[in-house]
């Protein structure tokens, strides 16, 4: 496993795992656009099948305390799309 983050701000991950099955890339990518809005993006690339076996898009707004989360998933090798809504409390 090998992985590599940019600033606490804006984030930037790059992540490489390698199991059994296969072995995988994701890099991904979080931008806080203001005090509130932050958009995520991510891909996993599996390496030893040659293709990209995922997409994630996501925005997160926060509400003071909570926050409320939006993720598309595209999963390329099932050939399905997911949407899922979380809330999430923050405690400071």
């Amino acid at each position: 496993s090998l992985s590599v983050e940019g600033n606490s701000e804006n984030k930037a991950l790059f992540w490489y795992r390698s199991t059994g099955e296969s072995n995988l890339i994701r890099p991904y990518v979080a931008y806080k656009v203001d005090s509130r809005n932050q958009v995520q993006a991510s891909l996993s690339y599996d390496i030893d099948a040659g293709a990209t076996s995922e997409v994630k898009l996501g925005w997160i707004y926060d509400l003071r305390g909570f926050q409320l989360e939006l993720t598309y998933t595209r999963d390329w090798q099932n050939k399905t799309n997911d949407y899922e809504f979380k809330v999430h409390t923050r405690m400071f």
